[in-house]
């Protein structure tokens, strides 16, 4: 009698998925868990570099420039000469200003004089009072017209050259004018500029397109706001270098559209022009 047999053989559907068909690929799951974390908002700014200080150089006296006594570019000091004007008019002004000191010293020394005896006089009723403070008060004319005078002195150019001096520390840029031009005191005839690079200042500004998106977010609540006294701030170099940004030299402002970076440059300075 013919028996038919039926073997079945079992296993687990998870072996079953493991083992797949002949020659597939299982593929590889990866499980990350998403959480909120704050993240912050960059902004790439390019910046200039502004002196420290500034001062223009102008005419105080007028007359022909004679000389230029510096080399653009030059690194100067406080009192150094930069133009020499022609002395002639000047030192007439000079002799002028001496003789209208000396006819007053004069004049004060007569009217004292005569202060002096008419004091003694009118005790003895040989003036009357009158003309003693009429005396009196010519010297005290006279005292007058020599403090006028002295002053004036004072403040004609020395003789020989005008005194073009470097009222600050900086470095000179290119001179306005030429030898041989006149220069009007006047009319304040801009001769150079001074400008003081150490330290210096890094000056960033933001468009106002991109100060405007980042206010909206932060009002709508989007992004949270960070006081100015917390913003960090990279300075790169155009080589990608970061330099260095010492404390307390960051000076932001209250909109964000303009920030001031104050550095000291030493003679190796990369931030030195």
């Amino acid at each position: 009698m013919p028996l038919l047999v039926v073997c079945f053989s079992c296993q687990r559907e998870g072996e079953s998925q493991a083992a797949g068909l002949p020659g597939e690929t299982v593929p590889e799951v990866s499980v990350m868990t998403v959480r909120s974390t704050q993240v912050p908002v960059t902004a790439n700014l390019p910046g200039r570099m502004e002196a420290y200080l500034q001062a223009e150089v102008c005419a105080r006296v007028t007359g022909i420039i004679q000389e230029r006594c510096y080399q653009e570019g030059q690194t100067v000091r406080p009192g150094d000469l930069l133009f020499k004007i022609d002395p002639a008019p000047l030192q007439a002004v000079l002799d002028e200003c001496k003789a209208a000191v000396a006819r007053a010293r004069a004049v004060l020394s007569d009217a004292e004089d005569k202060a002096a005896r008419y004091s003694s006089l009118v005790a003895k009723g040989a003036v009357s009072i009158r003309e003693h403070k009429q005396a009196r008060a010519e010297e005290e004319r006279a005292r007058a017209e020599y403090a006028a005078a002295a002053a004036s002195l004072e403040q004609a150019p020395e003789s020989g050259i005008y005194p073009g001096e470097a009222p600050i520390s900086g470095r000179v840029r290119r001179a306005l004018v030429t030898e041989g031009a006149f220069a009007n005191q006047n009319e304040f005839t801009h001769l150079t500029t001074i400008e003081q690079i150490d330290p210096i200042y890094v000056r960033f500004s933001q468009p106002a397109s991109q100060y405007s998106s980042l206010r909206r977010a932060v009002v709508s609540g989007l992004w949270k706001g960070v006081p100015l006294g917390e913003i960090k701030v990279r300075l790169l170099l155009s080589n990608g270098e970061e330099y260095p940004i010492p404390a307390g030299s960051f000076f932001p402002t209250w909109r964000w559209t303009r920030i001031r970076i104050l550095l000291k440059c030493g003679p190796c300075s990369p931030t030195r022009p």
